[in-house]
Parts: C-alpha cells; sequence; structure tokens
C-alpha cells in the first residue's frame, strides 16, 4: 500500500501533535504554572490536548492542537473539563477524555492527525477567502 504526498505532509507537519510532550514544549512561561495553587498548568493543558497560543495581547491563550479552539484560561480552570465543556465533538476529546481514558494506539494517532489535518486546511481556505474578499 501507498502513500500519497498528501498523507506523507499531514503525518510530517502534523503527527508531532499527537505526543502530549510535543504539546507541552509550547507553553513557554506558562502564567500560570508560577502559582501554586493553579489548576490550569501547561502541563495539564497538553495533556487535554492544548498548545500554546499566547501572544503580546493575549496572554492566557491556549488552542486545541486538534479541533483549533482557542479559549482564554484562568488559574481556576480545569482544562480537561473545559475542553469538554466547550469542544465535546472534538475527536480528541470523544476519544481520549471520555469516561473510560484509554491509551493512544497507531490507528488513533492517525485519526487525530487527519482531523487536524483536515481543520488546519478548512482554517487556511477560510482565511484565504476571507482575505479576498
Amino acid at each position: 500500500m501507498t502513500s500519497s504526498s498528501g498523507e506523507n505532509e499531514a503525518i510530517s507537519e502534523h503527527g508531532a501533535f499527537v505526543d502530549p510532550k510535543y504539546r507541552l514544549m509550547t507553553f513557554k512561561d506558562w502564567i500560570y504554572d508560577s502559582d501554586p495553587a493553579a489548576l490550569c498548568t501547561s502541563k495539564k493543558l497538553a495533556e487535554a490536548g492544548f498548545i500554546s497560543a499566547v501572544t503580546p495581547d493575549d496572554p492566557y491563550a491556549a488552542s486545541c492542537a486538534f479541533c483549533l479552539k482557542t479559549l482564554e484560561w484562568e488559574a481556576h480552570d480545569e482544562p480537561e473539563q473545559e475542553h469538554k465543556s466547550h469542544c465535546p465533538k472534538c475527536l480528541f476529546v470523544t476519544m481520549m477524555l471520555g469516561d473510560a481514558p484509554k491509551e493512544l494506539t497507531v490507528e488513533d494517532s492517525i485519526r487525530l492527525i487527519f482531523y487536524r489535518y483536515g481543520n488546519v486546511n478548512c482554517a487556511v481556505q477560510i482565511s484565504v477567502t476571507s482575505s479576498r474578499n
């Protein structure tokens, strides 16, 4: 079975996001990591599927690496619960944050990679279309 260039592109560009350690590395000096009472740590965000979306104007932002939903966070927020609440149909939520958390299989990883790939491409197309109008 041969794979297409699109499949190879999806895996090479988006595969790292499946790894929570990679997602954690996107959080540099996360604002709540220095607060011992905070529930919303970079580690918990990464485990719940998020990557940093911090900008100079918004130091509280993180986005789901898969559905791309960006949320602004407060110290007392629980990343897993917020993800479930705001994005109940996100593939990462339904696969990994359900009632019975599971180990990620190779098939699960591939599904998440292509889910992210599709969402990123859709966002790019919307952005290009909007800029033309």
